[in-house]
């Protein structure tokens, strides 16, 4: 090896080194892609074996803590290791499942405003300015991964193929984020049969949406859990809960954690009973798309369908104050860097910059005339890329 090429191998090493460790995204944009392209296949997988559903064909789980005390019922299959976040803030860790239930030991008290933190400083500003010359607007996507579900008071089933109840729960939803001058966009696909399937079909759904740079996406669901474990008496006419849902398997999960937590301590505060907690449980459920994706249960099968769209109007309350209330402090996430991708492209740039640096540095402090510079530009030239 000609002492240029030692010296140039040198320095190209020594660059690549420091970029990696001052500039981490070109690695995050390696993992990005290994991530994405792991989730496109699992759910390949899952589309052709239908695997186990994540929520129960009939009844439901009680969760219980040590005590037998009931802290949960619910149509979502509980398994080791699932968590339970509930109204008073208190977290329970599932240790143990028996049949339909499953035994939780206390955790800890959580304090949200850690969440409210943590997702604030992920959320970046946007002025006046920059909304009137990029024309962005506040956007949320809603849709109905489960779009048969129906609550049977008024729907006369629980269960309606051609689209059920909850379809005109997506709908309020929609029109209480517009009275907050919110562009609410709602896709009211059904995505049926209600099997293992439906996730993987509503995730073309959720890749539509995000073609509009939503802030969230809200996939609206119903449980199915007796009448009382939803209502509520908040002073309003009737009323029911909303448990929001974390998927544990999937690489956004601490900042879809962050979200729904954010969400709660904003609910607790404006409609004090209206979060029933969060639960963070098996699967994915398309959460891998977007660090601010939520699958909420608004009330169950027994409630009627005027109580969880009187629900839903309160939450779309909640979300106009999380995210785009208070002078835009909470405001939406919007990557103007163009994500990961951007980012990394960007690192990229950065690293050839550094480097053109570097050998011109080097070349000055070697090099005593511009002349004597070129002729060995040029002999770097003629040797590096000679085909020998």
């Amino acid at each position: 090896m000609t002492k240029i090429k030692a010296e140039t191998l040198f320095l190209a090493v020594i660059v690549v080194i420091i970029s990696l460790i001052i500039n981490p995204n070109i690695v995050a944009l390696n993992w990005h892609y290994q991530s994405t392209a792991l989730a496109k296949e699992s759910y390949k997988e899952l589309e052709s074996s239908h695997e186990e559903l994540y929520e129960m064909d009939e009844g439901y789980f009680n969760l219980v803590d040590e005590e037998g005390n009931v802290l949960l019922k619910t149509g979502r299959i509980l398994s080791v290791g699932n968590k339970f976040l509930n109204e008073d803030n208190e977290l329970y860790k599932v240790v143990e499942v028996v049949e339909n239930e499953a035994r939780a030991e206390f955790v800890e008290e959580v304090d949200l405003g850690d969440s409210l933190e943590k997702e604030n400083k992920e959320t970046q500003k946007r002025s006046v300015v920059a909304e009137a010359e990029q024309g962005l607007q506040n956007t949320i996507g809603i849709y109905h991964s489960h779009g048969a579900e129906s609550y049977e008071p008024s729907d006369g089933s629980e269960s309606i193929d051609e689209g059920g109840g909850i379809l005109q729960v997506g709908k309020t939803l929609k029109d209480s984020l517009e009275n907050h001058n919110i562009n609410a966009i709602w896709n009211k696909r059904t995505h049926v049969p209600h099997d293992a399937g439906a996730y993987a079909r509503s995730r073309r759904t959720v890749e539509e949406l995000l073609k509009h740079n939503p802030d969230a996406l809200i996939d609206v669901h119903r449980d199915a859990a007796p009448r009382e474990e939803y209502k509520v008496d908040m002073g309003f006419d009737e009323i029911v809960q909303i448990l929001l849902v974390v998927g544990q398997q999937q690489p956004n999960f601490e900042e879809n954690k962050n979200f729904a937590e954010s969400l709660k301590a904003v609910g607790d505060e404006k409609y004090s009973g209206l979060i029933k907690g969060v639960l963070y449980a098996d699967g994915s459920y398309n959460q891998d798309l977007h660090p601010r994706n939520l699958l909420i249960e608004v009330g169950g099968h027994e409630n009627t369908r005027e109580s969880a769209e009187s629900s839903v109007n309160l939450f779309g309350r909640v979300l106009n104050t999380r995210l785009y209330e208070d002078g835009g402090e909470a405001g939406p996430i919007v990557d103007q860097e163009g994500g990961v991708a951007g980012r990394a492209a960007r690192g990229v740039i950065w690293v050839i910059g550094l480097t053109a640096i570097i050998i011109t540095l080097y070349l000055a402090v070697n090099y005593k005339s511009l002349d004597e510079i070129k002729l060995k530009v040029k002999e770097f030239i003629t040797k590096e890329f000679s085909k020998k």
